[in-house]
């Protein structure tokens, strides 16, 4: 049985910007909620904290600065 959802126009494009060239909707939905369910591995785990430690500690090294307009350009 299928079901149809709403989603906004933005939500659209940016689910279509996950997906591989056959991918349906559902194959990139079920993507991402499967990787949304995964654990950090105790590596990943240590290294995120060492991250959110130092941006804490006011060092953004390993941080990124976005330019929030820009980027809601690009979504359209």
């Amino acid at each position: 049985m299928s079901k149809t959802i709403k989603v906004s126009d933005s939500v659209h494009y940016q689910l279509g910007l996950k997906g591989n060239k056959n991918d349906t909707y559902n194959d990139i939905i079920q993507r991402l909620i499967d990787e949304s369910n995964e654990e950090f591995t105790d590596e990943e785990a240590k290294e995120f904290n060492r991250r959110v430690k130092k941006f804490e500690n006011g060092d953004y090294s390993d941080t990124n600065k976005l330019n929030i307009e820009d980027e809601l350009k690009k979504l359209g």
